[in-house]
This record gives C-alpha cells, sequence and structure tokens, in this order.
C-alpha cells in the first residue's frame, strides 16, 4: 500500500516545508519536509551538532520538485516498513 495524494498533502500541511537548509530543535541539518541530510551528524552528541558544518552544495534553495522528491524517497521507506511491521489488511485511512 502507498501513501495516497491527499495524505502527502496532510503530511506537508502540518509538518511544514522548508526549501533552505536549518539546524531542527535537535541541531540536525534539515530541508524539505523534515528530511535530515546528514544522518552521521545525528550520531554526534548533542553539544557537537552545532559543529557539523553545511556542505556548499547543499547551501542553496531547493526546488519544489526536489523537496517532493526527497519527500517521496524518505515516504517509499516508511512504506517498507509499515508493510514489513504491520502485516495485517489495512484500509488506507489506518495506512
Amino acid at each position: 500500500m502507498k501513501i495516497t495524494v491527499r495524505g502527502v498533502e496532510l503530511i506537508k500541511h502540518w509538518e511544514g516545508v522548508r526549501y533552505r537548509p536549518y539546524l531542527c530543535s535537535a541541531r540536525l541539518f534539515t530541508v524539505g519536509v523534515g528530511h535530515v541530510l546528514y544522518p552521521l551528524q545525528g550520531r554526534l552528541p548533542l553539544d557537537q551538532r552545532q559543529d557539523f558544518q553545511l556542505q556548499e552544495s547543499d547551501n542553496r534553495t531547493f526546488s519544489a520538485e526536489e523537496v517532493d522528491g526527497i519527500l517521496r524517497s524518505d515516504l517509499a521507506r516508511f512504506e517498507r516498513g509499515v508493510a514489513i511491521q504491520c502485516p495485517v489488511s489495512l484500509t488506507q485511512g489506518q495506512f
């Protein structure tokens, strides 16, 4: 099962969309709809994360198409996870 277009719209509405990288409250460089740019940064202790440098290639405004593509890729990973961890029939609303 896959998330619907309406489901994606709801996620974007409630989570918000950012086209420029920013440091989230966990001090991780994030872009789009909560996409962490550097997973390695998340392995650092919280007090060392602010020393992590934003790569020059990411210091820009991402296009709507790029953000949507990143979100789709992230959602595909979670769709697979739901299928594995919840191996029962779900309605679209439950999914």
